[in-house]
């Protein structure tokens, strides 16, 4: 198994990324300079810039820092946290020199004093940071005045009283401090010889929106020194749902514009990682494989290989089991090419859900191999490419996972349904049949190999009950923005409801596809004979928000129990069905007329003909 921390093993052939990273950090004709690294979550973003980390260390003329920035979630202000950290790394710095002590001294004093003004009045500093002209600013000053005459009068610790020196700025005197801190910190990096700082800010899109803009305004202290420059990796959709959550009372075009004009601002140079194609997935999973089974110097040497094959026009070139055969059949054996094969067969359907995600990927492949050892500890061997392929449908329609789970249950793990729908012959058309054949995805995972015919699943089922449990957590982890959305869209309030539904019509088809997933997960484990249908209403008018989900929608309502589902799901689909064309307007009137014919929901049927 694999951990879910970042990595400095180029497994995701972003090499290039990486020296194009660091060619621009290091450029003295765009120093100073603030570069976005961005891309979606779990994208690999940090093993990036570990890369990145890794191979300044040894750069002679750069001085690299890296924080987290999780770092900084728990401080009160996120601005002088920051700061006052880069300053303790620096005075860390092999490079460092006593001679610089006195200025950062002196650089430290106003970073503590800037601390207390920020908890004093919260948004105090970000206004004088060059942030929007208001009233907000002189109610923080006066908020912070006042604590300032407490400490000063022993109603605060000593330590309080010696940051000010018994004094009581005024707002000149803050805005002079803070001019004083740009005029001095490139003094200090003279004195300290450092040529080059380069400041790595990771993981800042797992923050709180305060603490992302407080981070952010910070940097703009530092950026007055020539030779500064900052790496930021961010998911760039979470820099400006902060931006807008900070700017809420505009309206929302001028938060649009507000967000816009922020990120233009402060990142002069905006690089984008995409996700891994189908090609790239295949060698990310093959190699983890073949890491788990080589030593660390026999998988040195094949990365070594791997890159080889990667130059010049080749960079996309595959790392599937033929390439292994060719270049380096000595590390096949030891159950590496069964694992090869796992890739070989399912890939196409692994990426339908996995999307090219390094994260999903991983976690996916550790619970596969989870699985498998602890069938092992049952003493049950159970075939990885059998439990791969069935685990693609777990995770991609669990709805059609529980039916063949029961299929599976009253035939002693030998269902006749799934040999018949595999049979390129058969030739039933009962409805139960029908669901099947007429979704694309399960009729190409219906045709992959292996087949599961000649197969007992009694094994595999029983080793994945968890996601047959009333209790079962979601299979599906979303990240930041996702679970933003998911849990506006779950609220009690209508107010956040609606907030939910814009922040998902913004999202990809990815995400919006991974949240209609967990909802639908969600719905299952709800009581088939309880009369609460909210959370199907809301499935169903996500197709209208983002059409790119109408499919997943629409299998889920031909599955989902006809007694459950309440007549305010036919408005939304009769909404779907005008503007629909070709296959999705055929399903979409199969759908009615599945509603209109209905026995036992007769109000629903009713609702079709209103």
């Amino acid at each position: 198994m694999w951990s879910d921390n970042e990595t400095a093993i180029d497994l995701l052939n972003i090499e290039h990324y990486v020296s194009t990273v660091i060619e621009l950090a290091t450029d003295e004709t765009l120093l100073p300079v603030t570069i976005g690294v961005f891309g979606d979550w779990g994208n690999g973003k940090s093993s990036l810039m570990q890369m990145v980390k890794q191979k300044l260390a040894v750069e002679d003329k750069v001085v690299c820092l890296y924080f987290n920035g999780w770092l900084f979630e728990d401080y009160d202000d996120a601005k002088s946290a920051l700061m006052g950290t880069i300053l303790d790394e620096i005075e860390k710095s092999p490079k460092f020199l006593a001679s610089a002590k006195k200025t950062l001294d002196n650089l430290r004093k106003k970073v503590n004093w800037l601390g207390l003004m920020g908890v004093a009045g919260k948004y105090g500093m970000g206004l004088m940071l060059g942030g929007p002209v208001g009233g907000i600013g002189a109610i923080a000053m006066d908020v912070g005045q006042k604590v300032l005459k407490k400490a000063t009068s022993g109603e605060v610790a000593d330590t309080t009283q010696k940051i000010f020196n018994d004094s009581i700025p005024d707002s000149t005197q803050v805005r002079r401090n803070i001019q004083e801190f740009k005029e001095e910190f490139p003094k200090l990096l003279e004195e300290s010889k450092i040529e080059k700082l380069v400041v790595i800010i990771d993981d800042l899109d797992r923050c709180l929106p305060d603490t992302i803009i407080n981070t952010l305004e910070a940097i703009k202290l530092f950026l007055t020194s020539k030779n500064t420059s900052f790496l930021i990796s961010i998911d760039e959709r979470v820099i400006k749902y902060a931006i807008t959550d900070r700017y809420s009372k505009f309206d929302s075009q001028q938060k649009e514009s507000i967000s816009r004009d922020y990120l233009e601002k402060l990142i002069q140079i905006p690089l984008r990682i995409p996700l891994m194609n189908k090609s790239e997935m295949k060698s990310y999973i093959n190699l983890l494989f073949a890491s788990k089974h080589l030593s660390v110097d026999v998988f040195t040497t094949l990365l070594t290989s791997v890159n080889e094959s990667r130059k010049g026009s080749n960079f996309n070139v595959g790392i599937d089991l033929p390439w292994f055969k060719k270049n380096s059949a000595s590390a096949l054996g030891n159950g590496l090419d069964e694992e090869l094969m796992i890739t070989e067969q399912i890939n196409d359907l692994l990426y339908d859900f996995l999307k090219g995600n390094p994260r999903q990927v991983k976690r996916f492949i550790n619970a596969l191999l989870l699985r498998i050892k602890l069938a092992q500890l049952r003493g049950v061997t159970l075939k990885k490419q059998v439990l791969a392929k069935l685990m693609a449908l777990e995770y991609m329609k669990i709805d059609y996972f529980k039916t063949l789970a029961d299929w599976q249950s009253l035939q002693n793990g030998q269902p006749k349904e799934i040999k018949e729908l595999e049979s390129v012959t058969h030739e039933k058309d009962e409805d139960e049949y029908k669901k099947w054949t007429s979704d694309p995805w399960v009729r190409k995972w219906l045709n992959a190999e292996p087949k599961l015919g000649d197969e007992n699943l009694e094994s595999y089922f029983y080793i994945s009950r968890d996601s047959l449990s009333h209790f079962s957590t979601p299979s599906i982890e979303l990240s930041e923005t996702e679970q933003a959305a998911f849990d506006e869209l779950v609220s009690g309030s209508e107010a956040h409801k609606i907030k939910g539904k814009d922040l998902f019509k913004n999202l990809t088809e990815q995400e919006a596809s991974r949240i209609v997933r967990v909802l639908v997960e969600r719905q299952t484990k709800i009581d088939p004979d309880s009369d609460d249908g909210d959370l199907i209403a809301l499935i169903s008018s996500l197709p209208n928000l983002k059409r790119e989900v109408s499919d997943d929608v629409i299998n889920f309502l031909s599955l989902a129990p006809e007694k459950s589902i309440p007549p305010a799901v036919v408005a939304e689909i009769k909404g779907l069905q005008k503007s629909a064309t070709g296959d999705l307007k055929a399903r979409t009137d199969s759908l009615l007329e599945k509603f209109r014919k209905s026995i036992i929901n007769k109000q629903l049927a009713k609702a079709v003909d209103l």
